[in-house]
């Protein structure tokens, strides 16, 4: 009897099961949709969604919204919101006053150059390969090159560079510019770096032949109507040996020879109601320059800095001093003709976060005279040009003695190039600072955006004005415009 019953329980306990039922018809409950050892994994999720809705599982089916809504975040403290503070309400002030100026700096600058670099990098366009955009450059090439200083008569040009191709760890460097058949300059640099750290010699020998210097007065005396124009030819070699002994800081020193001949030339402003140097001396504008009779200088300089900072691109925060000491003679008046440079600067710089940095620095140089004669023009501390002073241009602020007061902020555009604000106090006055008044300073202002780590070639686009001294009113006295590749060695 018990061999009869127990199979029928076993057999009516299977059918009325839902779970097995389902197993063996199909999560559908229809015959002939059976899921066999061999069903895809795809396929037993779909028919397990499916069995959830046969049971009311709705909001398990993927891609089904909860129909439980998100509860808002408990208040744990029971403080009520603090709302604006008093520092971020005024902060407000200046990002009214300065947001022009943001908006130039951020969406016309940064931004689309900043496209334009990081698209050429990763599509590797050709001009983005070499020098001085190249993070690593090949270890030669040849690239032409143009400079544009408003004012001053524009130039192209060639650059060439080898890398371990004599020997390994040298370099040589050759630059040919051209602004006219009275406008040449041919430089070339042998270089052998003994390690990766900065530690190098090297040898330089290079011609100039201008027709377009500009001058005013020595030691900040000049008005800013009164600039005079002349031409030179120089030509000068020196060797020089410079190692990094830590992080950012390093120590060069050189040894070298140049000479100047100076002259008269009739490349003028009419515009800007400039003269001829000879013409401005015969107005009473200056005398003539110490020097002016050409001379040919042996030099030996010995400088070096301290610096906290991490080379780029890690750079950070941090403290600089740097300071530097020259002795020149004429090898054509040795004994009456010698003199001594210095100078030294220190500042801080805050990195404000990834890159952007405020500096603040200031120093001073000078020169003094050993012998009977003054020390030549050209030898004398510039403020302008490629100074401290960028605003104004080369040759508005020769003196005995400079000082200066920098504000910058640098922000980075690209790996190897960095977008700046600059403004600038100082002037150019007498020996050991004679003269000096802080109502006889100047300002000077420049926005645009240089390469960096390159120091053989920089890339820069710069917009600056220099101005007159506060005791004048502090009027706008030059606007420069540069745009192209310098010369760095």
């Amino acid at each position: 009897m018990m061999r009869v019953l127990l199979p029928a329980i076993v057999a009516i306990a299977i059918a009325t099961s839902p779970t097995l039922v389902h197993a063996q018809t199909g999560q559908d409950g229809e015959d002939g949709d059976d899921l066999g050892p061999g069903a895809s994994a795809a396929e037993q999720q779909r028919r397990a969604d499916d069995s959830a809705g046969d049971q009311g599982m709705e909001d398990d089916i993927e891609g089904d919204p909860p129909s439980i809504g998100r509860r808002e975040v408990p208040d744990f403290d029971g403080r009520p919101d603090p709302g604006i503070s008093f520092e971020d309400a005024i902060l407000w002030i200046p990002r009214v006053i300065f947001f022009p100026v943001q908006l130039v700096f951020e969406w016309i600058i940064r931004r689309p150059l900043g496209w334009i670099l990081t698209t050429g990098e990763r599509e590797r366009w050709g001009a983005f390969q070499f020098p001085p955009f190249a993070e690593e450059e090949p270890e030669w090439g040849l690239v032409p090159t143009l400079f544009v200083d408003f004012g001053f008569q524009p130039s192209g040009g060639l650059y060439l560079w080898t890398d371990n191709v004599v020997v390994p760890r040298n370099g040589l460097r050759f630059q040919l510019g051209f602004g006219g058949v009275d406008w040449l300059r041919a430089s070339v640099l042998d270089r052998y770096s003994f390690d990766d750290h900065g530690t190098m010699v090297q040898a330089k020998i290079a011609g100039t032949m201008r027709p377009d210097y500009l001058l005013a007065a020595l030691n900040g005396q000049g008005e800013s109507d009164e600039l005079v124009r002349y031409g030179a030819r120089s030509v000068e070699g020196e060797i020089a040996f410079a190692f990094r002994p830590w992080r950012s800081s390093h120590l060069r020193i050189e040894a070298g020879v140049r000479g100047y001949e100076f002259y008269d030339t009739d490349w003028i402003d009419d515009d800007d109601d400039q003269l001829t140097l000879s013409d401005g001396v015969a107005q009473g504008w200056l005398p003539y320059p110490p020097g002016w009779e050409g001379y040919v200088a042996y030099r030996q300089r010995l400088e070096g800095s301290i610096d906290s900072r991490q080379p780029r691109p890690i750079e950070g925060s941090g403290v600089r001093v740097e300071a530097f000491v020259e002795q020149g003679f004429d090898l054509l008046q040795a004994e009456d003709r010698r003199w001594l440079t210095y100078g030294g600067a220190v500042g801080a710089y805050w990195e404000i976060s990834q890159g952007r940095t405020l500096g603040l620095w200031g120093g001073a140089e000078f020169a003094t005279a050993l012998g009977e004669l003054p020390v030549p023009f050209t030898e004398l501390p510039d403020l302008s040009g490629r100074g401290r002073m960028v605003g104004f241009r080369r040759g508005w602020l020769y003196g005995e003695s400079i000082v200066w007061a920098t504000l910058e902020y640098r922000y980075p555009i690209w790996i190897t190039v960095d977008g700046f604000v600059n403004v600038t106090t100082g002037n150019a006055f007498g020996a050991e600072l004679d003269g000096f008044d802080p109502a006889k300073l100047r300002m000077s202002f420049a926005l645009g955006l240089r390469t960096v780590g390159d120091p053989d070639q920089s890339f820069t686009i710069q917009i600056g004005f220099g101005t007159d001294t506060f005791e004048r009113g502090a009027e706008p006295a030059v606007l420069r415009i540069t745009a192209g590749m310098q010369e760095g060695f």
